[in-house]
């Protein structure tokens, strides 16, 4: 029989980029690569009527802006100003795209960086140009062109998890996979900008991180963890940020029952029948009552014939993970025991206490 292949869940972010973070959106055949002056070259010609030119752009880059235009041939003639927008999708944002607006004239620069990778979708980032003088006597100007120089931030997102609060002193735990191979790392409570955060101890082994942010930056609610073992059949609810910033910033749940106990084909984890993908990794498994019983970790591999299991830690490997590496670590539950609410009121409850974790690099 063949062994069950395990996948972990860091949702990780793929980073393709084009020439210099461009391609063409609107009057595509004017704009073109210059790879002697090493830039994308994007004419803004008369007559005035012709609609803006645009260019989609890349997140995590920073770009430099050059603009070039012929002189007016009457003296004393000024040139026409140029507008320059930056627009771009902000997941915080619910009115839609926010927007960044220079002005140039011939010779002048601007710099401007993008979003960073995770914060919303390359196709929602783009640049537009056009004129801002719109007089008679300009019609006869041959126009600007705007020379685009893009360059890939030092910062990218390695990829994305889950995490949840355990201590009130700031302490958080997550999944060992999560964290690993970046060099900075930022959590997302609801409602409020990312904050920094430190890792204080890791078990490869288990696949279990502690965290910890300055606990005067945000109130903090610890979870209880839950060591009794579940039963086949017990129901469960798994919280997380599947797929990252690209699904939003909320919470999101899906349930299930356990369907199979911890066993050496499953590295010790309980198997779940209810839908995770990567970016649940580092989430709480809970019951009804508002327990974590388990953290999320991993999923069994599909195939084209098979659907996949999400797999989950129990509470018990994660309370001794905590108690070897947090002083005075108290947040245990008795047991699973107390009165069982519906799975919207669990998510009300639980929720401020889980977070996105952005691994960056």
């Amino acid at each position: 029989m063949r062994s069950l292949k395990i996948v972990s869940l860091v949702c990780i972010v793929a980073i393709h980029y084009s020439l210099f973070g461009v391609s063409a959106l609107g009057n595509e055949a004017t704009c073109y690569v210059d790879a002697e002056r090493h830039c994308v070259v994007m004419p803004v010609e008369q007559p005035l009527s012709q609609k803006a030119v645009k260019l989609q752009l890349k997140l995590g880059y920073r770009y430099q802006v050059l603009a070039k235009g012929a002189a007016y041939s009457s003296p004393g003639e000024a040139n026409p100003m140029l507008g320059v927008v930056l627009f771009y999708s902000s997941n915080q944002e619910e009115d839609g795209y926010a927007t960044r607006y220079s002005v140039l004239r011939p010779g002048e620069e601007l710099e401007f960086q993008t979003p960073e990778v995770g914060s919303c979708s390359d196709a929602d980032v783009f640049l537009s140009a056009f004129f801002v003088d719109e007089s008679a006597e300009h019609k006869n100007h041959g126009g600007y062109e705007l020379s685009l120089i893009g360059r890939s931030s030092s910062r990218l997102l390695v990829g994305s998890g889950t995490a949840f609060v355990v201590d009130s002193r700031g302490y958080l735990l997550s999944n060992y996979h999560v964290i690993d191979g970046g060099s900075e790392r930022e959590v997302l409570f609801a409602g409020r900008p990312s904050i920094n955060a430190s890792v204080v101890a890791t078990d490869k082994e288990s696949d279990l991180a502690l965290l910890r942010v300055n606990p005067n930056d945000v109130a903090l609610t610890p979870l209880k963890i839950a060591s009794t073992k579940l039963n086949p059949g017990s129901n469960i609810g798994a919280f997380g940020f599947p797929l990252g910033a690209t699904t939003g910033r909320r919470l999101k749940i899906t349930t299930g029952v356990i369907s199979a106990l911890p066993d050496a084909s499953t590295d010790g984890m309980y198997l779940l029948d209810c839908m995770v993908n990567p970016g649940n990794s580092g989430g709480p498994l809970c019951n009804k009552q508002g327990q974590v019983v388990g953290i999320i970790t991993a999923k069994s591999e599909d195939t084209e014939d098979t659907d996949s299991y999400g797999m989950a830690r129990p509470g018990s490997d994660m309370i001794q993970f905590l108690k070897d590496n947090l002083p005075d670590f108290g947040g245990t539950a008795i047991a699973t025991t107390g009165e069982a609410s519906e799975w919207d009121a669990v998510y009300e409850t639980i929720s401020p206490s889980v977070v996105m974790v952005q691994n960056w690099r």
